[in-house]
């Protein structure tokens, strides 16, 4: 009973400790990847307030300039949070391949960076000029955003290479998020 006692006392500390410190244990394997994933669902959503916001110039119909910046900025924001929650991620500790996995991710996290400064603040800017047609605008837009898809393909093959990688090592199967989602909706996972 006194050695049961120390070493709930001992294990009570341990977890203490951790929580001061803030740390805390690795993440299951399972667990790591769903943060990933989570992380990327967070981008997405914030993907696609901005394309929402700058679509109408596609038909010929002014965007609100307030609109684009917010959800610029979002993204922005986005990205600066999942940026700084992957430098902190602890890796869990039954995985050779879950190191690669978290520096191909955040090299990806980088390139969505580098995206969002290069070829999206641009368009921000595009938008908020005065003047031009809604139709010019959009012939701006239009080639930035393909070289915006150019990117990040580039930048997710290597991220897919490495989430390959670890879903071999630990058995499993790979998802893409329509199916990911269709499965939860059906209560599956």
């Amino acid at each position: 009973m006194r050695f049961w006692t120390k070493s709930v006392a001992l294990l009570i500390a341990v977890a203490t400790t951790f929580g001061a410190v803030g740390c805390s244990f690795p993440p299951s394997r399972i667990g790591f990847i769903e943060q990933i994933a989570k992380d990327n669902r967070r981008i997405a959503k914030s993907t696609r307030t901005f394309r929402a916001a700058i679509i109408p110039l596609k038909t010929g119909t002014a965007a609100d300039a307030g609109q684009v910046r917010s959800a610029y900025q979002e993204m922005e924001k986005t990205v600066k949070e999942v940026r700084a929650e992957m430098d902190a991620q602890p890796l869990p500790s039954s995985s050779s391949s879950a190191k690669a996995l978290l520096s191909a991710y955040k090299d990806y996290l980088n390139g969505q960076q580098s995206i969002l400064t290069d070829d999206l603040l641009p368009i921000v800017k595009k938008v908020e000029e005065p003047g031009g047609t809604p139709a010019a605008k959009w012939g701006y837009i239009s080639e930035m955003l393909a070289k915006v898809s150019a990117k990040d393909n580039a930048d997710y093959g290597p991220l897919m290479q490495a989430q390959t990688a670890y879903a071999s090592e630990h058995n499993y199967t790979l998802q893409t998020q329509e199916t990911y989602l269709e499965a939860q909706k059906a209560g599956k996972q």
